[in-house]
Formats: structure tokens, sequence, C-alpha cells
């Protein structure tokens, strides 16, 4: 992965994650993202946006539509392991329950 930056990095300045010239996301500090939320919102609704404090990635903001494609996809997922478990246990190759609802966070769990 290859960052560009915009600016100097300081906590008012964007840059953004390139990989193989591809832009994958903005990147935005913490206080940027505050000042100018609005702009934030409208940028999500084209592109996941990250949010960076003291240079670390503490979030990012997606559109409702990215979210919704992501947990169908993290539900598809679980789905595809619960039923190779099954097959695996129909063969008699058992699993320890902590193997099993490891992947799983506790909403899915409980929900």
């Amino acid at each position: 992965m290859v960052k560009f930056t915009t600016n100097s990095y300081n906590r008012h300045s964007s840059h953004f994650v390139l990989f193989y010239g591809v832009l994958l996301m903005e990147i935005i500090p913490a206080q940027l993202a505050k000042n100018q939320f609005g702009d934030l919102l409208m940028k999500a609704q084209r592109e996941p946006v990250q949010i960076s404090k003291h240079g670390k990635r503490v979030a990012v903001v997606i559109s409702p539509d990215e979210y919704d494609q992501f947990t169908q996809l993290k539900l598809q997922n679980l789905k595809s392991i619960l039923a190779e478990s099954i097959e695996q246990a129909e063969r008699g190759e058992l699993h320890h329950i902590d193997d099993v609802f490891a992947p799983l966070t506790s909403n899915e769990i409980e929900g």
C-alpha cells in the first residue's frame, strides 16, 4: 500500500490511500472531520472515508447501502461456516464450541 499526502500532514489536511495507483479511501484527521462533518457525510455516500486521530485509524464512515452490503456479506460468510460445520459434524468431525463461535460478535450470538 502506498500513501500519497496532499499537503504536509497535520490535523487540518487529508491524505489518500492508494494501492497500485487505485484510490482506496480518503483519510481525514478527526479534527477536520469534526469541523467539516457535513462534507464528510457527503463524501461517505460516494466512498468510504477513514478518520484518523494522532495518526491512527479510529473509524471508517460508509454509506448505509455499503454498510448493508457489508453486513450481508458477513451473514453469508457465517451461513457458509455453519453449513460446513454441520457437514463436518455429520461426518463425525467435531469442533470445540469456542472454535465454532469465535468468529461471531455478541450481537450475532444473542440476536
